[in-house]
C-alpha cells in the first residue's frame, strides 16, 4: 500500500517536534545559559593551563644517538 503525502508530512512534523524538544535550539531556554557558563569555565581553565605551561617550560632531554647496528 503506497504512503500518502499527508502521512509523510505528519511524520516529518513529529520528527521536527522531537528534534526541537531534544535540543531546544532557542537561546531563550535556560539550558543555553548553562551551556554558555560551562563554555566560559572551560575556556578559563584552558587559558590557565596555557599560562602554567609557559611558566613551567622544561627543556627536552637530549639523548645520545642510537648505536648503529653491526652485522
Amino acid at each position: 500500500m503506497p504512503r500518502r503525502a499527508a502521512d509523510d508530512g505528519e511524520r516529518y512534523m513529529r520528527w521536527l517536534e522531537g528534534m526541537w524538544e531534544t535540543h531546544k535550539l532557542d537561546l531563550g531556554y535556560p539550558n543555553a545559559g548553562r551551556e554558555e557558563e560551562r563554555k566560559e569555565e572551560i575556556l578559563e581553565m584552558l587559558t590557565g593551563l596555557g599560562e602554567l605551561s609557559e611558566k613551567l617550560r622544561v627543556e627536552t632531554p637530549s639523548f645520545p644517538p642510537p648505536e648503529s647496528r653491526r652485522r
